[in-house]
């Protein structure tokens, strides 16, 4: 328990401080995602289809609606319930659409069929909310913390540093 109490400072200093700032950046960082900085992509669709795809992030088969375009490589998908209700009965083989998506990521950000908005960009979610809240608790403790009690960063006697 010694090593413990006398590392508790060099913790809020190395550990929590840099957690909380890191929640800060990527908070806010989500918030304010721009629609600018989608991918576009336009095409003719090749197949459209709701299957079950494998994702990696939860290692586990999921319900997915998989878009193909004609002369673009990647497979979008979207596993968002709510929009397989929307785009299963709309998008048929042959229709032209424009969707977009986040760099480096095959996931349905926003779609328009036929100068139709069916997927409006909603960049507000419940993650990054709860990344800037984490975020905000961890620095705002840290910091009381390290401000509050200097005296732990040498591990010093706290009742003999109260009596001078």
């Amino acid at each position: 328990m010694v090593f413990f109490d006398r590392t508790r400072y060099l913790r809020a200093l190395f550990i929590l401080l840099p957690f909380g700032l890191t929640g800060l950046y990527f908070g806010i960082t989500g918030l304010i995602e721009k629609e600018s900085n989608l991918v576009k992509y336009e095409g003719v669709v090749s197949q459209a289809k709701v299957s079950n795809m494998y994702d990696n992030l939860v290692e586990k088969y999921s319900k997915a609606y998989r878009i193909e375009l004609k002369g673009v490589e990647p497979i979008f998908r979207t596993h968002i319930t709510k929009h397989i209700e929307i785009l299963e009965p709309a998008v048929n083989i042959g229709d032209k659409i424009t969707l977009w998506t986040r760099k480096n990521s095959h996931e349905i950000i926003k779609l328009e069929f036929n100068d139709k908005l069916l997927i409006p960009f909603n960049p507000l979610t419940w993650m990054d909310i709860l990344i800037l809240i984490i975020g905000i608790v961890f620095t705002i403790l840290s910091v009381a913390y390290l401000i509050k009690h200097p005296e732990d960063l040498w591990g010093g006697d706290k009742e003999k540093m109260k009596k001078l």
